[in-house]
C-alpha cells in the first residue's frame, strides 16, 4: 500500500499526473508532495525491518547452522538440537519454517513479495512492460523454489512451488491481453481470467485436501 502511494499515472495531455489507485488526487499537489515526504519516511522504517531480522539471524548464526562448512551432514538431527536450542526461541518465528542451511529465507522471501507487490507496478506506466518483468521475475522464482526447497517441509515446498506456477501464469495472461496474443488462439480476456480464477482455486482446494489428510495422518499416527 506505501509503495503505491507513489504510483502516479498522466491522464490528459497536459502532461497532470495522478494516483493510479485513486485518480482525484493530483500527483503536482502541494498536499501530495507533503504526503509523499511523511510517506518516504514510513518506507525506510517499514523497510528496515527485514535489515533488523537479518541482523538478529547473523548474530544466531552459530546456532542456526552448527554445520556451516560442512557438506555433508545430518539434517535431522541439526533440526532437533535447533528445534531444542531455546537460545533462540525469541527468533523462532524467522527460521523455524526453513532448512539448516536456509536460515535466512524469511528475510529474502519478504522482499520478494515486495518486489512483485510493490516494484513492479512502479517499473513502467506500460502494462506490457510490467508484465514483462513480473514473467522474468517469476521464472527465477520458480527456478529457486524448485531448485532449492528452502522449507524443511516437502509439502510445504511442493505448494509453494505450485504458487509460483500460479504467478508466472497470471503474468504471462496479462501480457498476453495487452497484446492481443490470446486472440490468435481464439480467447478472450474473460476465458483468460476465467482460466486464472479457475487455476487458482484448484490450488486452495489442493492444500485443503493435502492439508486434511495429512492431518489425519498425523493424529492416527499421535493415537
Amino acid at each position: 500500500k506505501q509503495l503505491q502511494s507513489l504510483d502516479c499515472i498522466s491522464l490528459s495531455k497536459e502532461k497532470l499526473t495522478f494516483l493510479r489507485s485513486d485518480s482525484k488526487i493530483d500527483c503536482e499537489s502541494d498536499d501530495y508532495i507533503y504526503f509523499r515526504n511523511i510517506l518516504f519516511v514510513y518506507i525506510f522504517i517499514y523497510q528496515s525491518i527485514p535489515i533488523l531480522w537479518m541482523t538478529l539471524l547473523y548474530r544466531n548464526k552459530s546456532s542456526l547452522d552448527r554445520q556451516e562448512n560442512q557438506t555433508y551432514y545430518d539434517e535431522t538431527l541439526e533440526l532437533y538440537i535447533r528445534d531444542n536450542d531455546e537460545s533462540i526461541d525469541h527468533i523462532r518465528f524467522l527460521f523455524n519454517d526453513y532448512r539448516i542451511k536456509r536460515w535466512w529465507f524469511e528475510v529474502l522471501e519478504m522482499y520478494r513479495r515486495i518486489i512483485f507487490i510493490g516494484i513492479i507496478p512502479l517499473t513502467s506506466t506500460v502494462p506490457a512492460t510490467r508484465a514483462s518483468f513480473g514473467i522474468a521475475l517469476a521464472m527465477v522464482s520458480l527456478t529457486f523454489f524448485r531448485e532449492e526447497k528452502p522449507y524443511r517441509d516437502e509439502f510445504t515446498n511442493f505448494i509453494a512451488y505450485i504458487a509460483q506456477i500460479a504467478i508466472l501464469l497470471t503474468f504471462y495472461a496479462a501480457i498476453s491481453i495487452e497484446t492481443g496474443v490470446m486472440m490468435t488462439f481464439g480467447l478472450s480476456g474473460f476465458g483468460m481470467g476465467l482460466f486464472l480464477v479457475l487455476c487458482n482455486i484448484s490450488i486452495c482446494i489442493l492444500v485443503i485436501f493435502f492439508g486434511i489428510r495429512r492431518f489425519k495422518h498425523h493424529k492416527q499416527k499421535d493415537e
